[in-house]
Parts: structure tokens; C-alpha cells; sequence
């Protein structure tokens, strides 16, 4: 049961609230009453951390909430929940909750939207069915709902299962003056009698297919009779419209389908696999190329959200062994589906454990088990147990780990995994060449790979190094200060995101010759913060400055000039920016505002505020941004640390759940972490 606290709390079922183009009152996604947004907080909140919890614990939590609170956060969460409590709600959730997700999935959409929405209409609930016709139609999700509630979803008579609550909505919207045209085909195509009759006095405004829907609904009712009084539906019919008449009335089932199937549609995001099929899956080797691989990936993931399979079962199953260590990070932006974060973690927890327990402290087995991470055919368990791996990169095997759909590597994520002393001197162990060339351009970085590559790495590594968009800019920076940076450098210049010391320091001593203009010129319009970081990087001379901005300043797009003065007034002052905007357009009719802004004040105010009101990249800061990559995270833990918070003090106690759900009611200005860190540790094993 809940707490009394949480018990105490609870709130009203949601409020309808409808659009202004729907059949009802206006506000599709407002709150009906204010206040209940701030209700909703501590639901919100709750539904969030459960895509932390344990799949196994969810059900018995939502059974508990009191059935207010939970439609409130289902509603509020506008689409956000993880796959266990979207399946409980679906299954076993009561009646105020389903309503609330067929609003909040009506409104915002969302990953599996589809398959929800398709869901909902097969509980023929009434309640459900209404929803849909109070939120805006024009959304193609919504009109799809209603066109099914009307017409496409069959009942035992073979007809339409209609709820009276949404007929009669629709027959008050028809009889109100100026019904819409998309009101008027939206009711000529329903399954019943009463509805189509309802649009007849506006037969004259229907397409010809509308008026034949009429009469064929009316024909397939028994009510044939009173579409013969019905003369509107044909006044006008012409010679084509001929058809339509009784003596062909006959064939407009054939000619005019009404697209009266209805089944729920499947959707890769949403639909688990069993244990049983994701080992069959795996038998049937569906992993042998980058699509099967992807697939085989994608699906784990789900059942590892839902838990049809547990992260134990699916490391005994998984294979090949880079499988398993795919699923066991995930970067920033697919974490964003709720529950993935929790069970990459439980999958990498898992491999932590058994990696210490296998390898221990042998720098050796470290060594070969990193060489052969993306090679070994068999599990995870099988891979770091296996005695008899040979020293070094295998030989004539099949690279698993290229199929990897991730950005993650298994010989990366074992090297993160490693004690730091142990992966330092696995580093330095023979033969480790070519694994350690390919972790330098893999993902998860860490400080022994970083801190090895730099000091003891090839010309090559350091190149793969510096293209790594995910070195820090210091490392960068100690790359660049040593010998031989002509491929370091070269690395840089082709990197997205570069801060600007560091964009400056790549082009120190490269020849400000024609080969360089071609570069810049190639890049302006395409990548304008590459070829700004150029010309930044060689302002110490400001007559190239002027001449490079003078071949290339028309290539840019207009955020790239604006960018471009910007620097130019740095180096050479505005004296400079209006010579060159003048000698470019040829007149002071039509320079650029921001100029001629310039040079009536004497400054470089109005050129800067135009950079900035129009950035160079919408995605990063200009080429004057603050460095974007810190060393911190070369030392910290791949696990999250939310998770594991949730882990010791949460999983299997559906109590502590509860009595979180009201602290976090009561308590509102406390952090996550604060109210989870108040629950002692659980034993372990418990």
C-alpha cells in the first residue's frame, strides 16, 4: 500500500481539456486548472526515476500510486515513460491513467506513438475512444484514431463500435452552423446511419466519394429507403456521377472502399522480444552484417527496457561477445528513451564484475582479452573465461565489433573497465599495436589509452587521437606541442567542434600559400568555422587576413560574414571591414547594415551583435567559444551514478518507492539524489 502521505495526496483524475479545431471546448494541451501542473510534479518526477528502477519492480509501485497521481504524471510526463510503466498502464493501469496516456500520446506523439495509440482503440473503452475527439484532428495520429473509432474498428455485427458519448458530440457539431469541410468527410465516412444522415443537408459541399460513402452506409444499415428521399446526394451528379445512382448502387462497396481494417501495428521501439526468440535470433546468426547486427542490437535493448530479458540472462545469451559490450553504454542522446540508461548500466555493471573476477590483476589476460573484444564469436562470459586467446590482434577473424552499431568499442569499454595500473601496463605489453590504433579513434576514452598515446604512440595513433571528437582540448593541445604534428594538425583542422586556442595552434607554420586558400575557399560555406578557425589561425600577418577574406568572403553564408568581419576587425580593425564590404559590393547604396551601422559609430558594437544574433553553427558556440572537452571525464566511472544510487537503495522495494513518492511531494526542492541517498544500502545479494 502506498504511505499515508502519498495516500493523503491524492489527487483528481485528469481533466479533459480539447483543441480549437475539435468537436469540443478549446485548450488541447493546457491543464483544465493551473494548478494542476504543480500537482503533477511529484508524479512527473516519480515516472522519470522509474525509468531507473528495476523493470521487475515497476508494476507493483504503479498499483500502489493512488489512481489520481498516476494519471496526473502520465499526462504531464507528455510522452516520456519508460516502456514498463507505458505496459502496465496498457494492460493492467486503470481507467483515468489510460485516458491520461491516450491524451499526453494524442498530443505530443512520441517514439511508439503509433503503436499505443492502436493499443488504446482495441480496449474499445469509451472514455479512451473521446479523447481523441477533443484534441486537434489535424495531426495525423489523431485523425487516424477517429477514422478507425468511426469506421475502421469492427464490432461483433460486422459495424463500427462507435461510443454513443462520441456520436452524439459529433451529431451537436454537425447541427451547429458552419460545420468544417473536414467535420463534414470526417462524419460522411462513418460506419452509421445516423451520422451520414446528419451530414445530408450539406450534400451539396461533399465530393462526389462522400456522398457515395452515405449511400453505401445506408445501404449496408438497411436504411436503403432513405437515401432514396436524399436528393441532394445526387442533384448533381453529371455523367460521371451517374454511377452513384441505384441501379449501379450495387458497386460502390467496389469502387468506394472504406478501408475497414483495423490492427495493431508493431513498432521496433516498443516491441520486446522473449528470451526464447532473441535465442533463436542469435542460432540463426543474425548478427553476421551491420543491418542484421543493428536490428539484433535494437531489439536486446528493448527487451533489456521491458524485461522480458534480464541483463544476466541476456549475458549468457548475447552473442557475439561484441554484442554484449554494445549494449552496455549508449551515448547522451539515446539515453534520452527512458529505461535505456538503466539497463546499459546493468549490462555494464554486470561485465565489471565478471571482468574482475576472470581477469584480476594479469596484465596479460588484460591484454589479449582488449586485442580480442570485437573477435571472439561466443558470449561475454565465454570471452573473458576463454584461457587458451593468443597474445595480440587475431588473425583471419571476423571483426564483430565493426558491425557494432554503437560509437562504443569492446576493446575501449574493457580498457575503461581495467584497473588503471593494469591498463597502463596492458598497453605496453607486445603486439598491442594495432589495438591500441584503433582504440585511439574508439569510444569510451580513457586516461591510460590518452596518457599512452601521447607519450609512447605512433604518428598514426596520434592522428586518430586528435580526430577524436571526444579528446579534450588540453590533450590537444599537448599533441600539437609535440614533433612530427603534421597529421595531429592535419587531424584538427578537419574536426567539428575545435575551441579556438586550439584552432589557432593547428595552423602555425603552415604556408599561406594558394593550397591553403583552396582549402578555406572549399570549406566556407559548408563548414564556415573550419575555415574562420583557418584564417584566425594564421592572423598574425593581417594583409593574408584581408586577402583570404577577400577571395573567400562570398562563398560564405550570411552568418559566416558576419563572423568573418568580426575576426577581420580583431585583426586588422573596422577600417579594414568597411574597405573590404565596399570594394566587394561596389557602392555605399548596398553595403551590409551591420557595416553601415560601423561606420557611423566608429566601432565594432554593431558587427559583434550581428555575429552573435546569427551564429556561425546553431549546435556549437563560433569560433570564440570556451573549450568543449574537459580531462574529467578520462577518470570518471562509465557507470551512471543515478542508477547505481537507485540500485543499492531501491531495487526490489516497491516500499521505498512509495515512501519516495512522497518525499518528493513534500519535499519538492530536494534533489533526486538527495531524497534516493536518504534510504540506507540494501544488503548485498538482497
Amino acid at each position: 500500500m502506498a504511505s499515508d502521505s502519498v495516500a493523503a495526496a491524492a489527487a483528481d483524475s485528469v481533466g479533459s481539456s480539447d483543441s480549437a479545431e475539435s468537436v469540443g471546448s478549446p485548450d488541447a494541451a493546457g491543464w483544465a486548472d493551473p494548478a494542476d501542473s504543480d500537482r503533477a510534479e511529484a508524479p512527473v518526477r516519480l515516472l522519470a526515476l522509474l525509468g531507473s528502477a528495476r523493470p521487475a519492480d515497476v508494476p507493483a509501485v504503479l498499483a500502489a500510486l493512488p489512481e489520481g497521481d498516476l494519471a496526473l504524471g502520465v499526462e504531464a510526463a507528455q510522452g516520456r515513460l519508460a516502456l514498463p510503466v507505458r505496459e502496465y498502464i496498457l494492460t493492467e493501469g486503470p481507467n483515468s491513467a489510460r485516458v491520461a496516456l491516450a491524451r499526453a500520446t494524442a498530443v505530443v506523439g512520441g517514439v511508439g506513438s503509433v503503436n499505443t495509440v492502436d493499443r488504446l482503440l482495441t480496449l474499445c473503452d469509451p472514455d479512451v475512444d473521446a479523447v481523441f475527439f477533443d484534441v486537434d484532428p489535424a495531426r495525423a495520429l489523431v485523425s487516424g484514431a477517429r477514422q478507425t473509432v468511426l469506421r475502421d474498428r469492427k464490432g461483433p455485427d460486422g459495424h463500427a463500435v462507435i461510443p454513443p458519448s462520441v456520436k452524439q458530440q459529433l451529431l451537436a457539431a454537425v447541427a451547429r452552423p458552419g460545420p468544417s469541410a473536414r467535420l463534414l468527410t470526417e462524419v460522411a465516412a462513418a460506419d452509421d446511419p445516423d451520422l451520414v444522415l446528419a451530414v445530408v443537408p450539406y450534400a451539396k459541399k461533399l465530393p462526389g466519394t462522400d456522398a457515395a460513402r452515405i449511400m453505401h452506409t445506408l445501404d449496408t444499415h438497411g436504411r436503403r429507403r432513405e437515401a432514396k428521399r436524399q436528393r441532394a446526394l445526387w442533384a448533381r451528379r453529371g455523367s460521371d456521377f451517374a454511377l452513384l445512382g441505384f441501379p449501379r448502387f450495387g458497386h460502390l462497396l467496389e469502387r468506394f472502399a472504406l478501408g475497414t481494417s483495423f490492427e495493431v501495428r508493431a513498432s521496433d521501439d516498443v516491441t520486446a522480444i522473449s528470451l526464447d526468440r532473441f535465442r533463436e535470433l542469435v542460432e540463426q546468426r543474425q548478427y553476421t552484417d551491420h543491418h542484421r547486427f543493428r536490428k539484433l542490437h535494437e531489439a536486446s535493448q528493448v527487451a533489456l527496457r521491458t524485461g522480458t530479458i534480464t541483463p544476466a540472462e541476456m549475458l549468457e545469451h548475447a552473442r557475439p561477445a561484441a554484442l554484449g559490450f554494445a549494449l552496455a553504454l549508449c551515448d547522451e542522446e539515446a539515453a534520452a528513451a527512458p529505461g535505456l540508461r538503466r539497463a546499459c548500466d546493468d549490462m555494464l555493471t554486470l561485465i565489471a564484475r565478471h571482468a574482475t573476477e576472470q581477469l584480476g590483476d594479469d596484465v596479460k589476460r588484460w591484454a589479449r582479452a582488449i586485442a580480442w573484444a570485437g573477435y571472439h564469436g561466443g558470449t561475454v562470459l565465454e570471452f573473458l573465461a576463454d584461457r587458451d586467446l593468443t597474445p595480440g590482434r587475431p588473425i583471419n577473424k571476423v571483426e564483430y565489433a565493426a558491425f557494432n552499431p554503437t560509437e562504443f568499442s569492446p576493446a575501449n569499454i574493457l580498457l575503461a573497465l581495467a584497473p588503471p595500473d593494469v591498463a597502463t601496463a596492458a598497453l605496453v605489453t607486445k603486439r598491442m599495436k594495432k589495438s591500441i590504433t584503433a582504440a585511439a579513434r574508439g569510444l569510451p576514452l580513457c586516461r591510460a589509452l590518452v596518457e599512452f598515446v601521447v607519450e609512447h604512440g605512433t604518428v598514426p595513433q596520434r592522428g586518430l587521437l586528435a580526430a577524436n571528437e571526444a579528446t579534450p582540448d588540453s590533450v590537444l593541445l599537448r599533441l600539437l606541442a609535440k614533433p612530427k604534428n603534421d597529421e595531429v594538425m592535419a587531424s584538427i583542422r578537419e574536426r567539428e567542434l575545435v575551441g579556438p586556442q586550439i584552432g589557432k595552434a593547428a595552423f602555425v607554420g603552415v604556408p599561406r600559400d594558394q593550397k591553403l586558400l583552396d582549402w578555406i575557399i572549399d570549406h566556407a560555406a559548408t563548414d564556415p568555422v573550419l575555415a574562420l578557425n583557418a584564417i584566425r589561425g594564421t592572423s598574425e600577418d593581417p594583409a593574408w587576413v584581408l586577402d583570404a577574406l577577400r577571395a573567400t568572403l562570398d562563398v560564405f553564408r550570411e552568418e559566416g560574414q558576419a563572423a568573418a568581419y568580426v575576426l577581420l576587425a580583431e585583426v586588422a580593425g573596422v577600417e579594414a571591414v568597411w574597405a573590404l564590404e565596399l570594394d566587394r559590393v561596389g557602392s555605399l547604396d548596398y553595403i551590409a547594415d551591420q557595416v553601415r551601422e560601423s561606420m557611423a559609430t566608429g566601432d565594432a558594437a554593431p558587427l559583434l551583435a550581428e555575429a552573435e544574433a546569427h551564429p556561425v553553427l546553431d549546435t556549437i558556440a563560433a569560433y570564440y567559444a570556451e573549450p568543449l572537452r574537459t580531462e574529467a571525464a578520462l577518470d570518471q566511472p562509465l557507470t551512471d551514478p543515478m542508477t547505481q544510487l537507485i540500485r543499492s537503495r531501491l531495487d526490489g522495494r516497491p516500499d521505498r518507492w512509495l515512501a519516495l513518492a512522497g518525499k518528493l511531494r513534500e519535499r519538492p526542492q530536494a534533489s533526486d539524489a538527495e531524497l534516493v541517498g536518504e534510504f540506507s544500502e540494501l544488503r548485498p545479494g538482497y
